[in-house]
């Protein structure tokens, strides 16, 4: 009878893993963020860049991201599934933006994002693709508000 637990118990462990390997080089933490690439807004790319990291989980094929600027923290959160071998699509589920008083910011003359610009960019799959060494991830060219730019992240500790 333990023989036959074993083998059971590993033929499970192989069905779990097995047919998952194709995910296991999108797992994990990623560093990165949104870099601006081109801005018609009057505040200097540098100060709007968001930096960040994103976390794919294999449990639900949920992920976590983070994106900060010097002024404004963005949350997101949702699902993810692969598009062939190399690409990876994340859907948005979970929007927080945590900021001062936009009021106060203007008042300041401190740049920021406009959160409608953030909500209406994050309304949208988000496409990322692996490079052909494992190491990043790169998104499509896409518009936030007054910025165009991409994604970037770099495979984690």
């Amino acid at each position: 009878m333990r023989p036959t637990v074993v083998v059971a118990a590993l033929a499970a462990i192989a069905t779990l893993t097995g047919c998952n390997k194709e995910r296991i080089p999108f797992l994990g933490h990623w560093d990165g963020g949104f870099d601006v690439t081109s801005s018609t807004a009057s505040a200097p790319t540098t100060a709007l860049n968001m930096r960040g990291y994103l976390q794919l989980y294999r449990t639900e094929d949920k992920f976590l991201v983070e994106l900060s600027n010097p002024t404004q923290v963005l949350d997101l959160g949702g699902k993810w599934r692969m598009i062939g071998g190399k690409r990876v699509e994340l859907t948005f589920h979970d929007f927080k933006l945590t900021e001062p008083d936009l009021t106060k910011l203007r008042g300041m003359r401190r740049p920021f994002l406009d959160p409608a610009d953030l909500k209406a960019a994050y309304t949208k799959p988000l496409i990322l693709d692996l490079s052909p060494n494992g190491k990043t991830l790169t998104g499509l060219l896409m518009r936030v508000g007054p910025l165009l730019g991409k994604h970037e992240f770099k495979k984690g500790g």
